[in-house]
């Protein structure tokens, strides 16, 4: 998961953080926790940047006073 703001046309990401997860009694796993990634380890850096290229792919036209 990569933790995002936008705001002004700027962008701050605030973290990066990976799901742990756990076999329960019966076999199923489960989501049980979120880790925070060390923000210059891999694969952090290239996440920042795929989402940085994504949103600006996907980034709605600026809104002009008519």
């Amino acid at each position: 998961m990569v933790d995002v703001v936008c705001c002004e046309d700027e962008r701050y990401v605030c973290g990066v953080w990976a799901y742990g997860k756990r076999d329960t009694a019966s076999g199923r796993r489960v989501h049980d926790r979120n880790i925070l990634l060390d923000p210059c380890q891999d694969p952090v850096p290239e996440l920042v940047e795929y989402v940085g290229t994504v949103l600006e792919a996907t980034a709605p036209e600026p809104t002009r006073p008519p």
